[in-house]
């Protein structure tokens, strides 16, 4: 019985950097991946793991950094659209069909500041929680370090324990 080995051909690689580079495009043109996996002819979870795998990534930092004149505009043009939202008023429509603006649109605004919070955080780490300091007077401070010393006391006396 003669076993053959499975060699990867050249293609393979070039074949997986185009999938890549087809998949980074999509992406950064707003194509789900349940839409990329169907267009790719593979599984969704396939298809997740490819976009979001750091060879994706870097290709679409690629894409970012060659159209940098175009990611500006973009970007200024989704702060004046989170701006405008930041005053965005209800509308209601009467039965006649005539149109008369209500208060502010709480909802809209809301979203427009999470908006610009992903702008702002776009590219850092996330926050780490900060710990809150407790003030501790000098009495306080005294009670805990007596306390502290007569259990030190205490554990020197007992000995060390002798477990089985």
């Amino acid at each position: 019985m003669r076993k053959t080995l499975l060699v990867p051909s050249a293609k393979t690689p070039l074949r997986r950097e185009a999938r890549l580079a087809r998949i980074a495009g999509s992406l950064a043109s707003g194509a789900t991946v349940t839409e990329i996996a169907a267009a790719e002819g593979i599984s969704r979870a396939m298809a997740s793991h490819e976009a979001n795998s750091l060879a994706c990534r870097q290709l679409i930092a690629d894409f970012v950094n060659h159209e940098h004149e175009l990611m500006l505009a973009l970007f200024y043009r989704a702060v004046r659209a989170v701006e405008e939202a930041l005053s965005a008023t209800r509308e209601y429509t009467t039965k006649e069909g005539q149109v008369f603006s209500g208060g502010p649109d709480h909802y809209a605004r809301l979203a427009a500041t999470k908006h610009l919070r992903e702008f702002l955080s776009a590219g850092r780490p996330a926050a780490k929680p900060v710990e809150e300091r407790t003030e501790v007077t000098l009495e306080e401070f005294q009670r805990l370090l007596e306390k502290a010393e007569l259990q030190h006391e205490e554990s020197r006396q007992s000995g060390p324990s002798k477990s089985v």
